[in-house]
């Protein structure tokens, strides 16, 4: 798996792309270095939070691990409780098990950012531009 991390909207916004087959545990790793990346002041200014899939493949999730990953967004979030976090996740499989990661973040984990699942692009832009623009979404 490679992954990219790209800020943009002067800071407000920053999106992880991933490539190729990933699993549960290059998704924690990810998460271990953007919070490296964030720690600091960086993560205090992120309004939006965007995890697009479109050129991956998901594979190994447990309810498990997603747990893990979301304690570790959750440690995270104790610096900036306010990000929107949107993942794109263009194919069924990936949008089902994407689905169920945001129940189990809402309910099992309460994860204090607000969380969006959407299959294209526009649908993300659409959210984004509504935040960045002062619309709460």
């Amino acid at each position: 798996m490679k992954s990219q991390i790209i800020m943009s909207h002067n800071g407000y916004m920053m999106t992880n792309i991933y490539f190729g087959e990933i699993s549960i545990g290059d998704e924690i790793a990810s998460i271990e270095e953007r919070m490296e990346f964030e720690n600091g002041e960086a993560i205090k200014k992120i309004k939006v939070m965007v995890c697009d899939y479109t050129k991956a493949n998901i594979k190994d999730f447990s309810a498990e691990d997603m747990l893990r990953e979301i304690q570790l967004l959750c440690k995270a979030a104790k610096s900036n409780p306010n990000i929107t976090l949107i993942g794109i996740a263009p194919r069924r499989f990936d949008f089902g098990l994407a689905r169920m990661w945001q129940a189990y973040a809402e309910y099992n984990e309460p994860l204090p950012w607000k969380t969006h699942v959407v299959k294209t692009i526009e649908e993300a832009n659409d959210i984004i531009n509504g935040i960045l623009n002062g619309r709460d979404e």
